[in-house]
């Protein structure tokens, strides 16, 4: 029972990230996340990142690769670069291109 209460809670948070992706990218006039193959993009995951947040980030990676044949690196957040923030990656929200709480 208690398996069954993380999968399905891991399910609605993958399914909540990929809402609120979407619904962030419709509300821009235009975002190339990958072009021809490339991409500037990283996910970006706080150092203290827990377990939902880092199969989070790796189920974006992977829905992102199925999509577009890019594999988008995960790693921990750098002061350069241009991110897609998963969970606590950064306190301050002005800091990310795009951020999924």
């Amino acid at each position: 029972m208690q398996h069954n209460r993380y999968v399905m809670k891991k399910n609605y948070l993958v399914l909540f990230a990929f809402c609120l992706l979407y619904g962030v990218l419709m509300a821009q006039p235009t975002l190339t996340l990958i072009e021809v193959g490339r991409s500037d993009y990283a996910i970006g995951l706080a150092e203290e990142a827990d377990a939902l947040e880092k199969k989070a980030a790796d189920e974006l990676q992977a829905y992102l690769f199925r999509i577009t044949g890019v594999r988008l690196p995960v790693r921990p957040v750098g002061p350069k670069g241009r991110w897609i923030l998963i969970g606590r990656a950064s306190r301050e929200p002005e800091s990310a291109d795009y951020a999924i709480r």
